[in-house]
């Protein structure tokens, strides 16, 4: 199995640190964008880009690839090559699972103005050297799993220890995209008839998932059913470390991640099992639609 790992840095404002192993080895050590765009999270009714809502930063956790696509001609300006598309398994992102946000994409692209890596509409973009190995490597058979955690830090003695820094995302703000080419409407393209396979075993067939545009219409209805937790929640992290690992227990990080002013005491549509309930599901993946086109401004405000 190779094993793609993300590190990102707590404000999201810089490039994460992005290594592609094959079991033990290091394949190759690039520099990702794990940071959404301010704009499209808040037409998303996501403006702090809540990692735990849709359009917000990727949630930290463990996933497993679900597919691969080429892109289309027409999707190539943004994504690059290659589409990937990963299931949450672990961590935050599986918490993420019941806000709508079943699945994540990882994709290329090309850099903005300035040759920096540009952010995301709530993706994981890849250089496209990194992203080409990973393809090369998929093309042999291979699994994959995909770890997104926080950049380690240093603690107060580790004097002698600097702290990781990495370039900078690119200035360059995407503005809005208009469906088919926004990663909502790929997201559930994609999605449409795979069987997902959760950590505890149970398959979950996507062909009756269905275009309610509404539900996500109302995302800010599941802040009217907080039974006034602090607005301040906090990452769930696996067995494994703050990647989340592969298994399903863990404990909850004190790192706060930024959120709404109310935050659901449980999450909406998830038994007591775990699983997430019909509603949900079928209009999680695709949320408002989109007002503009594909285009690359110098304007916007960063989450």
């Amino acid at each position: 199995m190779i094993i793609l790992n993300i590190q990102v840095p707590e404000s999201r404002s810089n490039s994460a640190v992005a290594t592609l192993r094959d079991g033990k080895k290091i394949l190759i050590t690039s520099h990702a964008a794990a940071s959404a765009t301010a704009a499209i999270a808040t037409a998303n009714g996501n403006p702090t880009c809540d990692p735990m809502r849709i359009g917000g930063h990727p949630p930290t956790g463990s996933y497993q690839l679900l597919d691969k696509r080429a892109a289309k001609r027409e999707q190539a300006a943004e994504y690059g090559m290659q589409i990937l598309l990963f299931e949450p398994r672990a961590g935050l992102a599986r918490s993420a699972e019941a806000y709508g946000r079943l699945g994540l994409l990882v994709y290329g692209g090309p850099p903005g103005r300035d040759k920096h890596l540009r952010r995301t509409q709530g993706g994981l973009r890849l250089s496209n050297e990194m992203l080409s190995a990973v393809v090369k490597k998929l093309g042999s058979g291979l699994d994959m799993r995909l770890e997104i955690e926080y950049l380690p830090r240093s603690s107060w003695w580790q004097f002698w220890k600097r702290s990781v820094t990495t370039p900078p995302l690119s200035t360059s703000m995407l503005t809005a995209m208009a469906p088919p080419l926004d990663e909502k409407s790929i997201l559930e393209k994609m999605l449409r008839g795979l069987p997902r396979k959760h950590a505890y075993g149970r398959s979950v067939d996507n062909t009756d998932m269905r275009s309610t545009r509404d539900t996500l219409d109302n995302t800010n209805n599941y802040d009217n059913a907080s039974s006034g937790r602090s607005s301040d929640h906090y990452a769930f992290q696996g067995g494994g470390g703050q990647s989340g690992g592969g298994g399903t227990s863990g404990s909850w990080d004190s790192r706060p991640v930024s959120s709404p002013a109310s935050t659901p005491a449980s999450a909406p549509g998830v038994d007591s099992a775990g699983r997430i309930a019909a509603g949900v599901v079928a209009g999680a993946v695709i949320g408002a639609p989109a007002a503009h086109t594909l285009a690359d401004t110098t304007t916007g405000t960063a989450c």
